[in-house]
C-alpha cells in the first residue's frame, strides 16, 4: 500500500495534476476521499520522495492530535485523564503498532475520531459554532478517510437525537456539508466519468471480500480487538466491554457516558451484521470506543482492565518481533535499482515474485525503480510499449517453466537476459520477450 501511494503522489508530482480519488477500499468497489493523497502529500514533497513521508505523516497526524486536546482541555482534569489513557492504550496495542509501521488508510483515522468525540463531549454542554464544526469536520475526515468505521458513525448519528433534540437538524447539517466538502474531488470524479464508481457499487462485487458467518465475524472481532492469542479470552474480554457498556448506559447519568456506552454495544452489532467481512485494519473505530468506555468506568474496573492490556501488550514475546531488523533496508533496495537503472535505459514493465506475499505487480518495486531513473511502463494498461520486464525475486525463485502470474501471461513467452544478485534473497532478473519464429504463425 505504501508503494501504491508512492506511485500516485509521484504522478502528482511530475505531472502537477492531484488524484480525485483516494484508494480503493477492499469492502466495497468504491473509492475512499482523496484527502488522504492530500494528508501525505506535504511530507512527501519535503523529504524529496521519500517513502519514510507516510510514517512522518502519520506520527505527526497523532502527535499534533495530542498535543491540540491536551492544550484545549488543560483546565479540565477528567478529560485531560481520558487522552492520556486512550494515547497509551494506542501506543501499545498491536494494531496501531503494526499500522504505524506499513502505513494502511485506516491508520489516519484515529487523530479525527478522537477530536471529534471528544469535541462532541464539548457541544453537549454547550452548543457553540467552533465545536459544533469541529465535531462535524472531524468525524466526516474520519469516514472519508476510511468507510470502514461506518458502524461507528452510524451509532453515534442514531443517538445524536437523544442530546441535542430539537437542534440534531444543525448537526446533521454540518455534517452532511463536512462529508460533501471533504468528497468534492469523488463528486467531480463521478460527474466526470459518468458516475462510474456508483455503477460499480451497484453491479460489481469487490474482490477482496469473503461471507463470514457471524461466529466468525464475532471471533475475528475479538482477535483483532484483544489480541491475546486465545480465542477464548478475547470473546471473554469484548463480552465484558458489552457488559460494562450496558451497565454503564443504564446507570450513567453523564449523556457523554451513555453514549460512549451506546455507541460502543451499537458498533459491535452492526460490525457482526452488516455484509462486509472484517479484517485487522476495519477495527480502529471499535478501539477508540473501547479505550473511552475504559477511560469512563470507575478506578476499581478501570484499572484491572489497563493491567490486563499492559501484560498483554508490553511482554517480551510481544515487543522482540517489533525491533526485528528488517529482510533489507531502503538503502539497500535503493543502491540495488540505481545499479540496475545505469545500464538499464529501455522502458521496462515491473513484475514481482516474493516467497512471502502473493501479490506480483509490486508497486514499492515500480515506484524505486522509477526514483531511480528508469523508465517504468505499466504491463495492465500498455503490455505492448516494452519488450523488457524487471522480475523482482524477493526471498522466492524464478523458474522460467513452472512460475507463473497474470503479469507474466500479459508479458508473454521471454528468455533470461541478465540478473542482478543485490543480495542473497533479494535479486532483479531482466526478462526479453521472446521473438516469434519466422516459421510460425
Amino acid at each position: 500500500d505504501m508503494g501504491r501511494d508512492a506511485l500516485v503522489l509521484q504522478n502528482w508530482k511530475d505531472t502537477s495534476k492531484p488524484p480525485l480519488l483516494g484508494p480503493q477500499t477492499s469492502a466495497l468497489p468504491f473509492n475512499q476521499s482523496a484527502l488522504y493523497f492530500y494528508l501525505l502529500y506535504p511530507a512527501f514533497v519535503l523529504t524529496s520522495q521519500s517513502p519514510y513521508s507516510a510514517l512522518i505523516t502519520n506520527a505527526f497526524l497523532y502527535l499534533s492530535a495530542f498535543a491540540f486536546l491536551l492544550i484545549v482541555f488543560k483546565t479540565n482534569k477528567f478529560l485531560v485523564n481520558l487522552v492520556l489513557l486512550s494515547y497509551f492504550l494506542i501506543a501499545i496495542h498491536p494494531q496501531f503498532v503494526i499500522q504505524s509501521r506499513f502505513v494502511w488508510n485506516p491508520s489516519f483515522v484515529t487523530p479525527f475520531l478522537l477530536v471529534s468525540l471528544l469535541s462532541l463531549y464539548q457541544l453537549i454542554p454547550k452548543f457553540s459554532r467552533f465545536w459544533l464544526w469541529l465535531f462535524s469536520l472531524t468525524l466526516g475526515a474520519a469516514l472519508s478517510l476510511s468507510y470502514s468505521i461506518a458502524p461507528t458513525f452510524i451509532s453515534l448519528i442514531l443517538f445524536l437525537p437523544l442530546i441535542f433534540r430539537k437542534k440534531v437538524w444543525q448537526v446533521y447539517l454540518a455534517l452532511g456539508i463536512s462529508l460533501f466538502t471533504l468528497n468534492l474531488p469523488t463528486i467531480f470524479f463521478e460527474l466526470r466519468h459518468g458516475f462510474l464508481l456508483t455503477t460499480s457499487l451497484l453491479t460489481k462485487n469487490s474482490p477482496t471480500q469473503e461471507h463470514l458467518g457471524y461466529l466468525e465475524k464475532l471471533t475475528n472481532l475479538g482477535t483483532f480487538t484483544i489480541g491475546s492469542g486465545n480465542l477464548t479470552f478475547n470473546l471473554v474480554i469484548l463480552l465484558l466491554l458489552s457488559i460494562i457498556s450496558i451497565f454503564l448506559f443504564f446507570t450513567s447519568k453523564s449523556i457523554f457516558s451513555r453514549l460512549i456506552s451506546f455507541s460502543t454495544l451499537a458498533t459491535i452489532i452492526l460490525s457482526i451484521v452488516l455484509p462486509v467481512s472484517l479484517q485487522p485494519h476495519y477495527i480502529f473505530g471499535h478501539l477508540i470506543l473501547f479505550f473511552l468506555l475504559t477511560s469512563l468506568v470507575s478506578l476499581r474496573i478501570q484499572i484491572p482492565i489497563i493491567l490486563i492490556f499492559s501484560l498483554l501488550y508490553l511482554n517480551p514475546t510481544r515487543l522482540t518481533p517489533y525491533f526485528a531488523p528488517a529482510a533489507r533496508t531502503y538503502s539497500q533496495m535503493s543502491q540495488c535499482f540505481s545499479q540496475v537503472c545505469q545500464k538499464e535505459t529501455q522502458p521496462l514493465f515491473v513484475a514481482v515474485t516474493s516467497s512471502f506475499h502473493p501479490f506480483h505487480n509490486g508497486p514499492e518495486h515500480r515506484y524505486l525503480l522509477r526514483k531511480a531513473g528508469c523508465n517504468i511502463v505499466d504491463v495492465e494498461t500498455s503490455p505492448d510499449s516494452a519488450s523488457s520486464m524487471a522480475l523482482v525475486v524477493d526471498g522466492g525463485n524464478y523458474d522460467p517453466l513452472k512460475s507463473k502470474f497474470y503479469e507474466l501471461d500479459l508479458f508473454g513467452p521471454s528468455t533470461v537476459a541478465r540478473s542482478y544478485n543485490c543480495q542473497s534473497n533479494f535479486q532483479v532478473i531482466m526478462l526479453t520477450r521472446a521473438t516469434p519464429s519466422p516459421d510460425l504463425p
